[in-house]
């Protein structure tokens, strides 16, 4: 399953890297890799997200207080 690793790629990240611009970099770089491009990573705290999407290609999760969005675009 796709979503899997994601949490352990977070949380990976947020243990290496302070800024969560290097956090989102490294989960889109891994999701890339290992899924083809055109992966988006937010992450952040105090945000909210509101759209449509297809199946298999969001997800949405807090690990503490960072929230983490992972979706394909294209």
């Amino acid at each position: 399953m796709r979503w899997a690793g994601t949490v352990a790629q977070a949380s990976a990240a947020m243990q290496k890297y302070e800024s969560e611009k290097d956090i989102a970099k490294h989960v889109k770089q891994h999701f890339d890799a290992k899924y083809s491009p055109n992966w988006h990573v937010v992450v952040g705290k105090n945000f909210a997200h509101h759209g449509t999407y297809e199946a298999k290609t969001y997800m949405f999760f807090y690990i503490s207080q960072i929230a983490v969005l992972v979706y394909k675009l294209g």
